[in-house]
């Protein structure tokens, strides 16, 4: 039995209960590190470059990781309001919900035993294991392979969707155990339990990315990809039938606005466009030009050149005459 040594308390920082109730082993090591250094005192440059420069790590990962927290309601960025903490439970599931919900995979993780007696009965299971380790590109072990074991069993995942899955995290450069769990409670969510449900949802990533890069080019965004934040609304963007041209546009007119540029204030905007009806560039333009008109006309006030008054006035002479009364 072990505990914390009472000479060892010297200047301290706090972390919430949930952290190590609900996230100690669904967390990745990163993203775990990032949140020590956000709830320590004295660290001045607690952005993601500044994070990434202490951490000596990429610094898209470490958004990333920030993003992570930031989601779960654990971490809140300069000027956002608090928000409740994600509740991390087992739903009441019913035939009536639309939407389906999964709690996250459970703490206790099968033992090695169990993990070995599933890979020798189960063939699927075993080429799981086999094949995983060829798409990620190293030996899973038996942490590795217990997770896969509770996101087949748990999530509900075929092992042929979980194969996809690790495919696609391998390629967009999220493979780390945090990002598989979390990418596989998604698609349980969202029903992606066959090859055309996962095909779909990786074109809609990769559309998704497209248009980032697209941004990435004309503005210079500063990270390599869309964190799962921005990929998830440009894709509700693009499902929604705003083209690629309009989503550039707005981003356009809010790096004119702002010194702050978001994702959310460029949603603002479309949501905006598409209350007035503007579905394309040239309707925005269209209506900023009746816009100018408008404000010109209200702000043209008279003028007079004196040269070409003296001009017109100067061969005639003022008279007077008397009123003459009634």
């Amino acid at each position: 039995m072990y505990k914390l040594n009472p000479a060892a308390y010297g200047s301290v920082f706090v972390l919430p209960d949930a952290v190590v109730d609900n996230y100690i082993f669904l967390a990745s090591e990163l993203q775990l590190k990032v949140l020590l250094l956000i709830a320590k005192n004295g660290i001045e440059d607690k952005s993601a470059k500044g994070l990434a420069s202490l951490l000596k790590k990429n610094e898209d990962d470490v958004k990333d990781a920030l993003d992570f927290w930031v989601n779960e309601g654990i971490i809140i960025a300069d000027g956002e309001e608090p928000k409740s903490v994600k509740e991390i439970k087992k739903p009441a599931a019913t035939e009536t919900e639309e939407k389906k919900e999964f709690a996250s995979i459970p703490m206790i993780k099968p033992t090695m035993e169990q993990v070995i007696a599933r890979d020798r009965e189960d063939s699927e299971i075993h080429c799981l294991f086999n094949e995983a380790q060829e798409i990620l590109g190293r030996t899973i072990g038996w942490d590795g392979q217990a997770r896969l074991l509770m996101v087949h069993d748990y999530y509900g995942l075929p092992v042929d969707v979980i194969l996809i899955m690790l495919s696609f995290l391998k390629g967009v450069g999220k493979s780390s155990s945090a990002d598989i769990t979390n990418t596989a409670k998604i698609w349980a969510e969202n029903d992606i339990v066959t090859h055309e449900a996962a095909n779909r949802y990786i074109d809609s990533y990769n559309s998704s990315n497209e248009v980032y890069q697209q941004l990435k080019k004309q503005f210079g965004l500063g990270h390599e990809r869309p964190s799962s934040k921005q990929a998830k609304l440009i894709s509700d963007w693009l499902e929604a039938g705003i083209s690629q041209a309009l989503i550039i546009k707005a981003y356009d007119e809010m790096v004119e606005h702002t010194q702050k540029p978001s994702f959310a204030y460029v949603n603002k905007i479309l949501l905006g466009w598409k209350e007035k009806g503007y579905k394309t560039t040239d309707d925005v333009e269209q209506a900023q030009k009746e816009k100018n008109k408008t404000s010109e006309k209200k702000s043209k006030k008279p003028t007079y050149d004196i040269e070409q008054v003296k001009k017109r006035n100067k061969s005639k002479r003022l008279k007077y005459e008397k009123k003459v009364k009634d």
